[in-house]
């Protein structure tokens, strides 16, 4: 099929709204980050009080902890939640009220623009959480069906706009995967093993009350020496990347909730960026391996959901390769670190095109 014989040299955008019910393509978009849940007080302050909380994890969501605590203009901001808040309800769960508060993606997205912040857009891994509970002597696999510890990371990583998933231990699972793998952290076995799930990047959590204490972690408080009752390690996986850390706490809930925090912040480092404030910015970029109607909804669809690109024209059809134009929110090396993180696409490098000046950008579609 001659893509060029029946588009335009316009933006894609539209033709795939109207025919991507049709071509459904895989794709991890955090559709929430721009509303929060937070417990309310029933008094004439709570809703306040409650909407600055909201407002503060979405910020937090999209640019890191760090950053929202310490930036003058954010913390102004967050003194005014209603001039973000676009729509808010109640709801009653557990004997606690809720609030639900939804905020402007268009004024916040502003906001972290003037301040200058480093923005994690929509499109994030989907991470498959592999986690191993030491309790003395005892190792047990967090599964599918482990009810309390699922829900505290569960929890925890919705509130950052990190999208996980948990391994069934099935039949399947069991043959691939052990006890004494995830302890041993066996990247292998466990990407191979992931790859069920559809795992854009692997998670394993160590949890012990026993032998991962070791002596940094205990302190001293006065003239007490006091032993955390549970240290946890992680380790993250992430196209060739490896992230890790190592944190202690004396209550299991509080352990994997600052885990999961600690594992996003270091996740927002890598993979946001300061978005320009400047005049448009294009970059051409072509893709390779397109060779159907399928393939061109994929590739169209995944460069308009790129959080640092606001508009995408095909310019140029050329066989089985792709020419787009993108308009870019940020730099150029920005663009390409970001494309090089993305399971999607393999870049093409031709060591001839290298030399030249004007080389072009280049990608091979993996679908």
């Amino acid at each position: 099929m001659n893509l060029r014989e029946i588009l335009p040299k316009s933006t894609v955008s539209l033709f795939i709204a109207l025919i991507a019910v049709f071509f459904p393509v895989h794709a991890v978009e955090v559709s929430d980050l721009y509303q929060a849940e937070v417990v309310v007080e029933v008094t004439s302050s709570g809703k306040q009080k409650a909407a600055k909380l909201a407002f503060k994890k979405v910020l937090v969501s999209l640019s890191g902890e760090k950053f929202v605590n310490s930036n003058k203009q954010i913390k102004t901001a967050l003194a005014k939640p209603n001039n973000y808040l676009s729509q808010f309800r109640y709801s009653q769960k557990n004997g606690n009220t809720f609030l639900l508060a939804s905020f402007e993606e268009n004024k916040v997205n502003k906001l972290l623009q003037d301040s200058n912040a480093s923005i994690w857009g929509k499109h994030r891994p989907l991470i498959t959480v592999w986690t191993i509970d030491e309790q003395g002597l005892e190792r047990k696999i967090i599964d599918d069906s482990s009810l309390t510890v699922k829900q505290t990371i569960t929890s925890s990583a919705r509130e950052r706009g990190l999208p996980v998933n948990f391994p069934l231990m099935d039949l399947t699972d069991t043959m691939q995967v052990s006890k004494s793998d995830i302890w041993g952290r066996f990247q292998d076995r466990l990407l191979n093993a992931s790859s069920r799930y559809l795992a854009e990047a692997v998670l394993i959590i160590r949890i012990s009350n026993s032998t991962l204490i070791e002596e940094p972690d205990i302190v001293m408080c006065g003239r007490v020496c006091k032993q955390p009752l549970f240290v946890a390690d992680w380790q993250l996986l992430q196209n060739g990347m490896v992230l890790q850390n190592k944190i202690s706490a004396d209550d299991k809930d509080k352990l994997l909730t600052t885990l999961i925090h600690n594992v996003a912040e270091q996740l927002h480092q890598q993979n946001s960026y300061v978005f320009s404030n400047g005049k448009k910015t294009y970059l051409d970029i072509e893709i390779a391996n397109v060779t159907s109607m399928h393939d061109f909804v994929g590739v169209s669809e995944f460069l308009t959901n790129l959080t640092l690109v606001s508009e995408v024209k095909l310019i140029n059809v050329a066989g089985e390769k792709m020419l787009f134009q993108l308009n870019i929110l940020a730099d150029e090396n920005a663009i390409m670190q970001s494309l090089k993180l993305e399971n999607s696409l393999v870049e093409n490098i031709d060591p001839l095109a290298q030399m030249a000046e004007d080389k072009q950008l280049s990608f091979f579609w993996k679908g």
